[in-house]
């Protein structure tokens, strides 16, 4: 039998993918990370996407889970590791290239040295990562990985990259 992509409904509004995000981020809401590998698509993941489609992502978004939403594409920064703290709910969409994530509940200095509570994840094409408000974040992209970073929730600071 033949399944051919005539057989899938595109939804180019991402109103599909929104609905399966917003599922998604109450199963996790709070607590623990989580990855998802989405069923639909939505504009903001395409290379050719641009603000708008990032809007569009974070309005319905915030329409589907009450909360306030910020979107921002991020792309690495020379080589090496990068590092954050989750000052909001996160996702991580990754969009191009792999990454392999290192999570830790609490501050980076609450592990001690050689410490193994950290989780190791590793995300692929397409996949979301959900790290929860308050744990830490270390990424090691590969060449050529990019990621649409998605925060929910009020925070002290409002820039989108926390």
């Amino acid at each position: 039998m033949d399944m051919g992509h005539e057989h899938f409904e595109r939804d180019e509004s991402g109103a599909l993918y929104i609905q399966e995000l917003a599922l998604f981020v109450f199963a996790h809401l709070g607590r623990a990370p989580g990855i998802l590998w989405p069923e639909h698509d939505h504009p903001a993941l395409r290379p050719q996407a641009g603000p708008e489609e990032l809007a569009l992502l974070a309005e319905g978004l915030s329409r589907a889970t009450g909360l306030p939403v910020r979107t921002c594409r991020l792309e690495p920064v020379g080589a090496g590791l990068q590092t954050g703290s989750a000052r909001r709910h996160c996702l991580f969409h990754q969009t191009a290239g792999t990454g392999k994530w290192w999570l830790l509940a609490g501050p980076a200095d609450s592990a001690g040295a050689g410490s193994t509570a950290f989780r190791t994840y590793r995300l692929r094409v397409s996949e979301i990562l959900y790290v929860p408000v308050h744990w830490t974040w270390l990424v090691d992209l590969a060449p050529g990985g990019r990621l649409i970073h998605t925060c929910l929730g009020p925070a002290d600071d409002p820039s989108p990259t926390d």
